[in-house]
């Protein structure tokens, strides 16, 4: 495609330019200013990296969504690197909503098994174990379930958090709704949505878990 006009020689990929070219062109001021989703080009492929379930730690997902400027480094031999921060109507936040490429082997790891885990290695007999803890797990398999405890504090969601309702905002929900109860703004979920969570001593009549 480089023979046409305006093309210079560059790569065009047509079903991954199009819609962020329309949504440029229709309306400027109301897109983000980068990717919302995470990608690894230090390989400098043709392709992102691939996570692979030995990749899958609460540090590497902790990380991808604690970043809050946006690096681009440019694909010609000059290598510039161009960083902004990811804005939210005038507020930095956040980059990213979404991130790839995990393999199909990173499911139940990304689902349930790195939940409180610090540190996880592959051991002599190709076993994902979490150093610091007896259990192990197997590539495909399912973390073992974790022991209940006895519940002494209830959490209930009081609804989102945002410009309007900040920590502040959410405490005094959460001290009107529930009896010496306290609230904060945390992040839930693989899209970190941003919940109002209150946490209260719970009683007879009011064992509501969130």
């Amino acid at each position: 495609m480089s023979d046409k006009p305006g093309f210079e020689g560059k790569n065009c990929i047509g079903d991954e330019h199009y819609l962020p070219t329309f949504f440029q062109i229709v309306d400027p001021g109301g897109i983000a200013n980068w990717s919302t989703t995470h990608v690894d080009w230090s390989e400098r492929k043709w392709h992102p990296k691939s996570y692979t379930a030995r990749d899958v730690t609460y540090e590497l997902l902790k990380n991808i969504t604690s970043i809050d400027v946006s690096v681009h480094v440019s694909s010609d031999e000059k290598r510039e690197v161009q960083s902004w921060p990811c804005l939210w109507n005038g507020i930095q936040k956040p980059c990213y909503l979404f991130a790839r490429k995990f393999t199909p082997g990173t499911l139940d790891r990304l689902s349930t098994g790195i939940t409180g885990q610090k540190e996880v290695k592959e051991d002599e007999n190709g076993s994902l174990r979490d150093f610091g803890s007896s259990e192990s797990l197997r590539y495909g398999d399912s973390p073992p379930p974790k022991k209940k405890e006895p519940v002494r504090k209830c959490r209930g969601g009081q609804g989102l958090c945002g410009f309007q309702c900040n920590d502040g905002c959410c405490n005094s929900k959460c001290a009107a709704k529930y009896k010496h109860g306290v609230g904060f703004c945390e992040i839930y979920g693989p899209y970190n949505i941003y919940l109002c969570v209150c946490n209260y001593v719970c009683s007879a009549l009011n064992q509501g878990m969130f």
